[in-house]
């Protein structure tokens, strides 16, 4: 985007229809200053992974920033937070729309290349959202477990047949579901735990 210029502005998209395929997750810009990335983001000294960090300087007159963090409404996605007053217009968004997977509060997500072959749905909404519409239809994700202690959470948006939600071994059968494949799946009676349920959500 072309900052600062007697003309419309977007972020996400171009005045003449194209657009992002993607997620942002925080956007900040700085009027005035040309800053170095550690303004914005550190070193995790545990992880030693790079993290974000929030921005605590002066914006400048037409700076913003946006978070994305307010789902009260869709416009509440553009709202300035940097105390300027900048705020912007979301188009063609709905609250749905905005995910609460990001870069600090990271999800294991669907993976579209572990799946049953004969599972033509693709998962949604950045991998985290799966729409099934026939039998045996699975979908791994993507964070694996070698040892220790876990747990996952996820929320059925509607469930209308048995759904069956677990912990399966990486050479689980991926034809059938968790609790009865014999060649890799955890199975009902070795102390598994598993969600099943026929109730619509």
């Amino acid at each position: 985007m072309s900052m600062n210029s007697a003309s419309q502005h977007y972020i996400g998209g171009y005045a003449s229809g194209y657009y992002a395929n993607g997620y942002l997750s925080e956007v900040n810009f700085v009027d005035g200053q040309a800053l170095s990335a550690t303004a914005f983001g550190e070193t995790d000294p545990s992880t030693g992974s790079w993290r974000p960090k929030q921005y605590s300087g002066s914006y400048g007159n037409n700076g913003f920033r946006l978070s994305f963090s307010d789902a009260s409404s869709v416009s509440a996605l553009g709202l300035d937070l940097s105390g300027r007053g900048n705020h912007w217009t979301p188009s063609n968004l709905a609250i749905t729309d905005r995910v609460i997977d990001h870069p600090t509060n990271n999800f294991a997500t669907l993976n579209p290349l572990d799946k049953a072959p004969t599972n033509t749905n693709l998962p949604q909404n950045g991998n985290l959202k799966f729409a099934n519409t026939a039998n045996y239809q699975n979908n791994a994700a993507t964070i694996a477990m070698t040892s220790g202690k876990w747990y996952f959470e996820m929320s059925p948006l509607q469930i209308t047949d048995a759904v069956n939600i677990g912990i399966i071994n990486e050479n689980a059968n991926r034809t059938s579901y968790p609790g009865v494949d014999t060649n890799g799946a955890s199975y009902w009676n070795a102390g598994h735990r598993y969600y099943n349920s026929s109730q619509t959500a």
